[in-house]
């Protein structure tokens, strides 16, 4: 549980006991209602708008979240008045998704509406600015920091191999076809789902094993040895996003950045000038999909490539080989996947 009594002192200096077990009570239910999120495009959309949230001067939010926020503190506080509070909103809003991440285990599924949450606070507040509010700045970094560990320890625990359970079958009546084929069925579904899914990450690896041993782009129809660095980065973090049946572990991250060697910084305007005539295959794979032009906040990388939105400061090519296959990763899942 996130320290609320803190964290309320963003905006207000001296909380009161009652309004800090106010404030908690609207932080309980807003993350029970998070967690009931399964569709994709709902659950990055929370994400957005709270990166959208903590860029405003305003620390303004969409009419809508604050309807939602609104009524979570009404619950207990009936007289709450929305007018110039919308920092008080923003902070109830990082402090439930704060909770819902701190309250997930990492464990063996595709991915669960806490690490899908997570994965999206990871890459938008990554790329975002300090924020020249400390407390609101240590808010931030909080959830940052939570979300980048929930996933990393999701990206190995969701590859573990499950031991495959021994197949018992009950019959009560060999003689009723009916009841035979059910007993069977019974018997069988768990271990044969354990072994798809385990064969489905040994498929995994198998298909990076050969792309990384052959050294050969397909997105760029040449090798990798005849790209430029920046091109590379890119290039292998995409490809190999697009190989992944999970989100990335750190060993895929190692994998992409193999050859990316030297200490260039560049700015995403730099990073496109610098891929030139290899741009146009990036684009085409990600300038009409709906989680690049929906999302900005979160897939800054892919939105800068194909709308030429440029971003402020300059990162390494290692940092942006590393985020293009992340990006490409999460949109790999999601639309291969559901959320459980």
């Amino acid at each position: 549980m996130p320290d609320i009594a803190r964290h309320v002192k963003t905006f207000d200096k001296n909380p009161s006991d009652d309004l800090v077990t106010k404030r908690s009570n609207a932080v309980a239910l807003l993350t029970e209602k998070y967690k009931k999120l399964k569709a994709v495009n709902e659950l990055l959309r929370l994400v957005e708008d709270t990166l959208a949230g903590l860029e405003s001067q305003s620390f303004g939010l969409p009419s809508a979240r604050v309807d939602e926020i609104e009524a979570a503190i009404k619950a207990d506080s009936p007289a709450f008045d929305r007018e110039n509070e919308e920092l008080q909103l923003l902070v109830c809003l990082m402090l439930a998704l704060l909770e819902l991440i701190h309250s997930s285990t990492p464990g063996s599924f595709l991915w669960t509406t806490h690490e899908a949450i997570a994965v999206g606070l990871w890459l938008g507040l990554s790329f975002q600015a300090p924020l020249t509010e400390t407390r609101l700045e240590a808010l931030r970094v909080e959830l940052l920091q939570a979300s980048q560990k929930l996933i990393c320890q999701s990206a190995e625990t969701s590859r573990a191999r499950t031991l495959v359970p021994d197949v018992a079958i009950k019959v009560t009546d060999a003689a009723d076809t009916a009841k035979l084929g059910s007993a069977i069925n019974t018997g069988t579904n768990m271990a044969i789902g354990v072994l798809r899914s385990n064969a489905s990450l040994d498929r995994e690896e198998l298909d990076l094993l050969w792309w990384a041993l052959g050294d050969w782009s397909q997105l760029q129809n040449q090798h990798y040895a005849e790209l430029n660095v920046a091109t590379t980065a890119i290039t292998a973090g995409v490809e190999a996003a697009r190989i992944l049946r999970r989100l990335p572990a750190e060993s895929h991250k190692q994998l992409v950045l193999r050859r990316v060697h030297g200490k260039e910084t560049l700015t995403l305007r730099q990073l496109t000038e610098a891929l030139n005539g290899s741009l146009q295959p990036i684009r085409a794979l990600y300038s009409s999909n709906a989680y690049v032009s929906s999302y900005p906040r979160i897939f800054k990388l892919l939105a800068g490539i194909t709308s030429a939105i440029h971003l402020d400061g300059e990162r390494s090519l290692r940092d942006w080989g590393s985020r293009a296959l992340l990006e490409a990763a999460v949109i790999q899942v999601a639309e291969t996947t559901t959320v459980n």
